[in-house]
């Protein structure tokens, strides 16, 4: 069985209000290691990380669309102060998105806001 990976995006910090560690579990480590994660907001959590929260309705992190060299995309959660950097400024297009199964090996080529 493969192993489970916690991923998690720190919402609502500052202006005295709590955070929220909004989490998920994912099958081995994705989004091609530190350099995507940190352009995306994402942490890994630490096996005794407290504080997280999973299955939360509300809030969410924002999601972008993940679209590769020669077609096919995936989504992603993203720290809402990170979506203008990744959407408009392109922090990760280029880079290789390296996720065991369907997506290896892949360039990114653009990523786009998704709503809802």
């Amino acid at each position: 069985m493969a192993k489970s990976t916690v991923l998690y995006i720190t919402l609502g910090s500052g202006a005295g209000i709590n955070a929220i560690k909004y989490a998920w579990r994912v099958t081995g480590d994705t989004l091609s290691g530190k350099t995507i994660r940190s352009a995306l907001g994402i942490k890994l959590a630490k096996e005794n990380e407290k504080g997280l929260v999973f299955g939360a309705n509300s809030p969410k992190p924002a999601r972008v669309r993940i679209n590769f060299e020669g077609g096919g995309s995936t989504l992603s959660f993203c720290d809402p102060s990170k979506v203008e950097n990744v959407t408009i400024n392109g922090a990760i297009n280029k880079k290789t998105y390296d996720v065991e199964g369907k997506f290896r090996n892949r360039k990114i080529s653009s990523v786009t806001s998704v709503q809802g």
